[in-house]
């Protein structure tokens, strides 16, 4: 029998929207046997490690600082560069990069968002990569409804079911 050990891993996992790519660090958030025991995340990490795009530019959350403060209170040895690396990494692949914010509680579902992606012509690339259709997209007005969207709604920690 299959045991779901989620709680003792910091898990990358990863998700597809229709033309949205998420990560979520777990850090040691107890999820769900349907999601642990998919092999589809490692699936899509290796496929994003094997193409070859320009990395993406990227931005962190306007509100990272204030919103990781208790992380800073919790751990006198906090480095910030550290932990936002591998949020950067994803986020220049293409993928809004995601944490959980309260780490001490196993079963507290909240995440904050880390760093996104400024969406480009590489974009297209991606998806077609994934998908395999073109799409002529107005990159400018889809960052600034994302730019917008992240300062009204992703401003703190949200909670989410996994």
């Amino acid at each position: 029998m299959k045991m779901n050990n989620s709680s003792d891993f910091d898990l990358d996992l990863f998700f597809k929207t229709d033309f949205l790519f998420l990560h979520v660090a777990t850090a040691g958030l107890q999820v769900n046997d349907e999601i642990f025991f998919n092999s589809s995340h490692n699936d899509f990490r290796n496929l994003l490690k094997n193409i070859s795009l320009t990395p993406f530019q990227y931005k962190l959350n306007p509100f990272l600082q204030e919103i990781i403060s208790s992380k800073r209170e919790t751990n006198t040895n906090f480095n910030f560069e550290f932990y936002i690396a591998d949020f950067i990494k994803y986020a220049q692949l293409g993928l809004f990069s995601f944490d959980r914010t309260f780490i001490n509680n196993n079963e507290d579902n909240n995440f904050h968002l880390v760093a996104y992606p400024i969406l480009d012509d590489s974009y297209n690339m991606l998806i077609n990569h994934i998908y395999g259709i073109n799409l002529n997209l107005d990159y400018n007005q889809i960052n600034n409804i994302v730019t917008g969207f992240i300062h009204d709604n992703l401003n703190r920690s949200f909670k989410w079911s996994l």
